[in-house]
């Protein structure tokens, strides 16, 4: 279902909130990020693997293209960052793989240099820091007049512009098919990138990452090693045969491949054992037997040893693995104490603020934060439409499912939740 996110500047982005049948606790989220004129579709094939996986997918229409706002007054990558920033935000995130495609990319480097915090880890296909040509704009505005459109159909659609997916994000008229995005639009986009490049930022991003290049693509050879240059042990290199610039499109197999073997590398071959291979039982993954402990020993910790427990699993060098563990005994203990006396609260929300360190990972202060609002709603007369409208979609979830939550709330969100399934939830719980 596709949900929307107002931003500061008015603009509007559509995106998807995929959740996974099977969560995989240890499995980072991913964000996609579409190119220049692209939009949220192409990523079906791709959002569809990662779920099989475990991990939790978050696509969107970058502003001035698909079902987002068509002509924001702000088309620069500075803006895209601040988008970017703003749905991780908005869906309480926890660092998160950044995948972007050709201009994706651009803006998934960026946010990665600008939030080193809010990215575990960089996927950037058939894109790089290096600065547009001169003729890049011109090239761009020439590009959609070549389009004999409106299409009559999506098949003569699919043939012109060569992929299926490019056809399905054409504006649907009686007269056929129309481009999704604005011609100034896109020349405006070109327009803003920088002639100079992007190599400081690209100095400056510190997580592992991934460049895919296209055998057929537009991403240099050169610029891909100068990239690894620049950064030689954080930076892989891949290139994917059969494929040109769309390569999300053109081989979807190739790019799940590479994009699972970075996110989650194979296991290290197993050592040699003396006992019948049908005897052995398969060896637990060591983060998962961690994970499992922690949750454990953070369960039984009494409240004067929690503190000092919740610090020491956030040392874990599997920093995504230690803040899964941290964030479900958050929110089992939340869930234990909400309705607590606000002095009993206090010392609870103090004690684990406090352990979360002077730089403490924002979705775990992020979720403090909106426990604390779970316990104010449940114990207090007051709320506030205001700061309710803009809670994240957990947090409006989360309220649906508390006992103790006013009725107010309920009806409030029974006809403003941000999605159908929370609007649906408080109309069940007003109902009893």
């Amino acid at each position: 279902m596709t949900a929307y996110l107002t931003t500061p500047d008015g603009t509007r982005l559509a995106y998807r909130d995929h959740t996974p049948s099977h969560p995989n606790p240890t499995a980072p989220p991913v964000v996609l990020l579409h190119g220049l004129a692209g939009h949220l579709g192409e990523w079906d094939d791709l959002t569809a693997r990662l779920l099989a996986d475990g991990h939790r997918v978050v696509r969107y229409d970058a502003r001035g293209h698909g079902d987002s706002t068509r002509t924001p007054a702000d088309l620069t990558r500075r803006a895209a960052v601040r988008d970017a920033v703003g749905l991780l935000t908005h869906l309480s995130l926890p660092p998160a793989v950044l995948l972007g495609q050709s201009l994706g990319g651009l803006t998934a480097l960026l946010t990665a240099a600008a939030h080193p915090s809010r990215v575990a880890s960089l996927i950037l296909v058939e894109a790089g820091p290096a600065g547009r040509t001169p003729d890049l704009p011109a090239r761009i505005a020439h590009w959609p007049e070549s389009w004999p459109a409106p299409f009559p159909s999506r098949s003569e659609a699919s043939t012109f512009l060569g992929h299926d997916k490019w056809a399905d994000g054409l504006d649907r008229r009686p007269d056929g098919g129309h481009a999704r995005v604005n011609r100034d639009t896109m020349t405006a986009t070109a327009e803003a990138l920088s002639p100079d490049g992007y190599w400081e930022q690209w100095s400056r991003i510190t997580c592992p990452t991934l460049v895919i290049r296209a055998e057929r693509g537009l991403l240099r050879q050169e610029e891909a090693e100068r990239m690894r240059t620049h950064r030689p042990t954080e930076t892989t290199l891949t290139t994917v045969q059969n494929a040109g610039h769309d390569v999300h499109l053109d081989n979807s197999d190739a790019l799940y491949e590479a994009t699972r073997t970075h996110i989650r590398p194979p296991d290290p071959e197993p050592a040699e054992v003396t006992e019948p291979a049908e005897a052995a039982e398969p060896a637990e993954p060591a983060e998962h037997a961690r994970y499992a402990e922690y949750v454990r020993a953070l369960a039984e910790a009494t409240p004067s040893e929690e503190p000092a427990l919740i610090r020491r699993v956030l040392t874990d060098p599997d920093r995504q693995m230690a803040v899964a563990a941290v964030i479900r005994h958050m929110d089992r203990r939340g869930a234990t104490l909400h309705a607590s006396p606000s002095g009993t609260w206090g010392q609870w929300a103090d004690g684990v603020r406090q352990a979360l360190g002077p730089t403490p990972p924002p979705f775990l202060l992020n979720r403090l934060s909106e426990w604390t609002h779970i316990h104010t709603l449940t114990t207090s007369d007051t709320w506030d439409p205001a700061s309710l409208s803009t809670a994240s979609a957990w947090l409006q979830r989360r309220l649906t499912e508390t006992p103790g939550v006013p009725a107010a709330v309920l009806t409030y969100l029974a006809e403003h939740g941000r999605t159908r399934r929370v609007r649906a939830a408080a109309g069940r719980g007003l109902r009893g």
